[in-house]
């Protein structure tokens, strides 16, 4: 799963640090406490916005420490977008976006709308 989305961040013309051997993993490992992973969201969703009149909207942190704010702005950003997966959009806000299996289908659902809008 991993590859694919490294392809398809590529493919959108992504070019940050997260392209490097293993970078991936450990952000999506880290979550929402890890502002590389709260970077790349917040770069996919100014991609969206391009395409999309959006409301809502979310900003990378820079420490740990930030994970409660990114989790507020995304569960806002997740609900403008009638986001189809209950795991990324119910239960305790503070607990959401901090296991890699729900940040690699948060991803994958980014680069999915954006591809769709983009072609």
């Amino acid at each position: 799963m991993e590859n694919d989305i490294l392809v398809s961040l590529e493919d959108l013309g992504y070019q940050g640090p997260l392209l490097e051997d293993g970078a991936l993993d450990s952000a999506v490992i880290g979550g929402a406490a890890s502002p590389e992973f709260t970077k790349l969201c917040a770069w996919i969703i100014s991609e969206l916005r391009l395409y999309h009149k959006l409301e809502e909207n979310v900003h990378a942190t820079n420490c740990p420490s930030e994970a409660e704010g990114f989790q507020l702005e995304m569960s806002g950003f997740l609900s403008e977008l009638a986001c189809p997966y209950s795991t990324l959009t119910t239960g305790d806000i503070t607990q959401r976006f901090l296991s890699r299996t729900d940040c690699l289908l948060l991803i994958s659902m980014f680069i999915t709308l954006h591809l769709n809008i983009s072609v």
